[in-house]
């Protein structure tokens, strides 16, 4: 093994550690059956429309708040955020180790673990099914998060590259 300064390697166990995390939460939450997971959602949006009512009481009775505040925005929601933070750490992760196509293999890595816990899901728990829309909700947050990590990389070797040209 080579050396890396401290901070170098600090970095990459972060990375990784908050890489695990995505991969364990997302396994957590997968496990619960359905009734389980239905209350705790509806726990986090009763929660969560108690604070905004307290934070702002006019704002909180529009109709965009209303919807927010929904059980069933906040479920789809969550597919698209986890999903999003399991790539943004992932792609951090392999760029970090230097991997080639670090982009393209987060991206896959991403999509195969939707499908593999949809598929958990719908044989080994209690009252859930195999559900294409949440695959396409966790490929979207996935993908859309590679996407921008990908252009913000390419932006900033442009620069990189320019400033020492000139």
């Amino acid at each position: 093994m080579r050396f890396q300064p401290k901070k170098k390697r600090f970095k990459k166990i972060v990375l990784w550690m908050m890489t695990v995390i995505c991969f364990i939460t997302i396994f957590i939450l997968s496990s619960q059956p359905a009734e389980n997971s239905n209350s705790l959602s509806k726990g986090i949006v009763d929660k969560s429309s108690e604070v905004a009512r307290q934070i702002a009481p006019s704002a909180s009775e529009t109709p965009l708040a209303k919807k927010i505040f929904t059980n069933k925005f906040f479920r789809e929601a969550a597919h698209v955020i986890i999903f999003s933070f399991l790539a943004l750490f992932l792609t951090l992760s392999l760029r970090e180790q230097q991997v080639k196509l670090s982009f393209v293999l987060s991206g896959l890595i991403c999509v195969l673990y939707a499908i593999l816990d949809e598929a958990y899901q719908s044989y080994f728990i209690v009252g859930r099914d195999f559900e294409f829309v949440d695959l396409i909700k966790d490929w979207c947050g996935s993908i859309i998060v590679v996407l921008i990590v990908a252009t913000a990389v390419h932006i900033a070797e442009n620069m990189k590259r320019k400033k020492k040209e000139a």
